[in-house]
């Protein structure tokens, strides 16, 4: 039995409603952690200050909740509506390029006709009145397609200049325009690619989805570099903690001692050093404890 496909409510649910409550990012003992160490018994005398407070940020955190949920409702609604929208828009463009087909069509017959001889010329007049009122059609769609081509051009380059601003300005690949596949002549230039279709929207789609999976990728491998990096930064000077830098320097000869120490008056300022170094070592490993 193959699984089902996720629908749009059920992943909105799960990845925004699911994880938001209070007691599951911050449990009440882990909120307890956060309070000040001293007084040591503000835990005890004000146990029921702190529960009531807790309470509180509870309910606020749910009238959150509840608001992203009236809003999930909200869109997969729309979607219904959009999902139709789209469906009539693919019927257009189909249309339209029938009537685009049938018209270039009728061009080569002409051609052809105007080929054959001028004992054809009453036949091709009568022709070019017949197909007036189809060329008038397509001249109005393709109308009302510049007029709204302007308009998405200005939201096409919003939306890439937001992008490219989002990943420092690396230029990324997007759904909004598209590289021509095959011959075309009746689509129109944005910039240097063109608009999309139905079926190109869907192989963009497609390609912008393997493009994050490939991002997602390098992140990870990044995080593992990191850490493995971190790691090696944290056992160098963990060396400091177990004494075996101190041994390692005693093991080069009196000589080296009595100049970095002074004539052996000096360890006291050492110790001061290894305590800020060992300070700096705790503080960088509850750093990398935190994230």
């Amino acid at each position: 039995m193959t699984p089902t496909q996720p629908t749009e409510s059920q992943i909105l649910h799960s990845y925004l409603l699911q994880p938001s409550p209070l007691p599951t990012i911050l449990p009440y003992t882990s909120f307890l952690a956060l309070l000040p160490k001293h007084p040591p018994s503000l835990q005890t005398t004000h146990a029921t200050e702190l529960k009531r407070l807790y309470r509180d940020l509870e309910f606020q955190r749910a009238v959150i909740v509840d608001d992203v949920r009236r809003r999930i409702e909200s869109e997969c609604t729309k979607s219904v509506s959009l999902t139709a929208q789209l469906a009539r828009q693919v019927r257009r463009e189909e249309n339209v390029k029938q009537q685009r087909q049938r018209q270039r069509q009728r061009q080569r017959n002409r051609n052809r006709k105007r080929k054959r001889g001028p004992e054809n010329e009453h036949d091709h007049d009568h022709e070019d009145t017949t197909y007036t009122s189809d060329d008038d059609e397509c001249t109005d769609d393709n109308n009302s397609d510049t007029n709204t081509r302007s308009h998405l051009d200005i939201d096409i380059d919003i939306d890439i200049q937001t992008d490219t601003a989002l990943h420092d300005g690396v230029p990324l690949s997007n759904t909004l325009v598209h590289q021509p596949t095959g011959p075309s002549k009746h689509k129109q230039k944005h910039g240097n690619g063109l608009y999309h279709d139905g079926s190109s929207l869907l192989h963009a789609m497609d390609k912008a989805s393997r493009d994050l999976d490939a991002e997602i990728a390098d992140l990870e491998a990044d995080i593992d570099d990191l850490r493995s990096a971190c790691q090696g930064t944290v056992g160098g000077l963990s060396d400091l903690r177990y004494g075996r830098f101190g041994r390692a320097r005693g093991s080069r000869g009196n000589g080296v001692d009595d100049i970095g120490t002074g004539n052996g008056n000096g360890n006291g300022s050492e110790d001061a050093v290894a305590d800020e170094v060992l300070a700096a070592l705790d503080e960088f490993k509850a750093v990398l404890a935190g994230t």
